[in-house]
């Protein structure tokens, strides 16, 4: 569901740790967009996915520890 009040320019940055399972152990808000139902609506999806799909490469593992991901409303 769309939040309320959306302009279609607002863009968060989260910054996302994630164990080898591919289960989120936390999430924060690094860049607010300026709307904070979608700030919060993002995450929540970002939860709401887990577990995140990991590559089948055990050495790769690491790169996807933590992750730094941008969402912008209108993409």
């Amino acid at each position: 569901m769309r939040p309320p009040n959306l302009q279609g320019t607002e863009e968060a940055e989260f910054d996302i740790v994630v164990l080898p399972d591919g289960n989120v152990l936390g999430v924060k808000l690094k860049k607010p967009s300026g709307n904070a139902a979608y700030d919060n609506a993002v995450e929540r999806a970002i939860n709401r996915a887990q577990p995140l799909p990991m590559p089948p490469d055990p050495a790769l593992l690491k790169d996807f520890r933590e992750l730094n991901l941008k969402f912008k409303a209108q993409e």
